[in-house]
């Protein structure tokens, strides 16, 4: 199976509803410009889920995942939407300058 946000081939195939919550949390990588988005300068979303990023991710679902839930009770987890956000509002902030937005 392809994942989504890399395009790499895995064994394993992940249930939309512990996609959407990862997904929505890159809003904190978008910028507004008159009625226009775009990823913040230097931002590379692939790069991003290969790095620290993509592990803090990783770690939002599994610290949700743990108590074997369902996953359409984990995709409707408000706790587990706000994580993603949040993981990646700290990444956005922590990585704010362009040439480490890549790295």
């Amino acid at each position: 199976m392809k994942l989504a946000f890399t395009g790499k081939e895995s064994r394993y195939r992940i249930p939309n509803p512990y996609v959407y919550p990862i997904l929505a949390g890159f809003r904190a990588f978008l910028r507004e410009d008159t009625g226009r988005y775009d990823w913040i300068e230097g931002f590379d979303p692939k790069i991003a889920l290969e790095s620290e990023f993509g592990h803090k991710m990783a770690q939002a679902l599994t610290d949700v995942v743990g108590g074997g839930s369902d996953p359409n009770s984990i995709g409707k987890n408000l706790s587990y939407w706000s994580a993603c956000f949040d993981k990646a509002e700290n990444y956005m902030l922590k990585y704010r300058t362009p040439s480490r937005m890549t790295a």
